[in-house]
Order: C-alpha cells, then sequence, then structure tokens
C-alpha cells in the first residue's frame, strides 16, 4: 500500500524524494522542483498516519523528532485517496 500511497502523491507534486526510516518513510514533497514540504507517514493495519511540515520550520529530516516537532499537521485517512486529497488540504493550511 505504501507505493500506492506514494504513487498518488506523487501526482500532485513536481517531485516527490523518499526516504525509509524504520516505521517511518519521510518524503521531502516539491513544488515548481524546489523542496518545499516533509511528510512522515507510516501505515497500519487500518489507517494511513502522516505529518505535514513546511521545509522553512524543520531543523532534522528525522521522522521521530518531526512527530513531536510544534509546527506541521497530522493527517489520518483509511484509503490512499483520501490520504492524498487530506494531505492536499493540509498544505494549502502550511502557506
Amino acid at each position: 500500500m505504501l507505493n500506492q500511497v506514494i504513487g498518488e502523491i506523487k501526482k500532485s507534486f513536481s517531485k516527490v524524494i523518499r526516504e525509509d526510516q524504520g516505521n517511518f518513510t519521510l518524503l521531502t514533497l516539491f513544488i515548481d522542483n524546489e523542496p518545499k514540504y516533509v511528510l512522515c507517514l507510516t501505515i497500519g493495519d487500518e489507517y494511513i498516519y502522516g505529518k505535514v511540515v513546511s521545509l522553512e520550520k524543520v531543523f532534522t529530516v528525522s521522522c521521530h523528532e518531526i512527530l513531536y516537532f510544534p509546527h506541521g499537521l497530522y493527517i489520518f485517512a483509511r484509503s490512499v485517496e483520501e490520504f492524498s486529497s487530506k494531505l492536499l488540504e493540509k498544505v494549502k493550511l502550511l502557506i
């Protein structure tokens, strides 16, 4: 399912770079070929969980630290399409 989530996210950004970090996957999301956001995500039994943060606010690229970082927005979804849709809504709020 992780590859499906990443594939759906790639449709909305000019470039996506993936880094596996144990239980989490870190995605760097590009707009107009500029890195703008980082997304930490993991997939549970029933939900896809993630946290998106503006790259300007991040001082680390460790998902374990980003999850407790005071900036950014969490995303919880039951399907790939729902996660992608919620991600785009959250990104608009971070602008």
